[in-house]
């Protein structure tokens, strides 16, 4: 099975929502899924692009088993409304054109959502390519 999981939050970066997807996706991996994980470029918690990710709009790496594929996305310090959404919507963005013209075909389609906007992209994404949405 072919899964694409869309997470904002994904290793190098600290904290649940990586660490779940990370550990999600390699199990998946290790029982012979093929599993593709749409990401920022990792920022949190400070707001800033983590060296060796700088100046980019779209990277490909392999890790566990899976393909990290990720995505620009409007970097800001956890400080204001305004600007955190931005950040979310900028993500939700990104993380869309990226699993449609970078991600290939799937046959199920995760999102994992501290907040909406990697939801609603999920299933954006899940409508465009037809297929089923978790």
């Amino acid at each position: 099975m072919k899964i694409l999981f869309l997470s904002q939050y994904f290793p190098p970066e600290m904290g649940a929502p990586s660490a779940r997807v990370s550990e999600l996706c390699r199990y998946w991996a290790e029982k012979g899924e093929e599993v593709t994980i749409v990401t920022a470029f990792p920022n949190h918690p400070t707001g800033r692009i983590f060296p060796g990710y700088e100046g980019q709009w779209f990277q490909r790496e392999e890790t566990d088993g899976c393909t990290v594929l990720r995505s620009w996305i409007y970097v800001t310090p956890n400080r204001g409304f305004f600007k955190r959404v931005i950040c979310f919507l900028s993500f939700m963005v990104s993380s869309i054109w990226t699993s449609l013209f970078k991600a290939g075909k799937c046959d199920l389609v995760i999102a994992t959502s501290p907040q909406i906007f990697c939801g609603l992209a999920g299933w954006v994404v899940s409508c465009l390519k037809r297929t089923p949405f978790v």
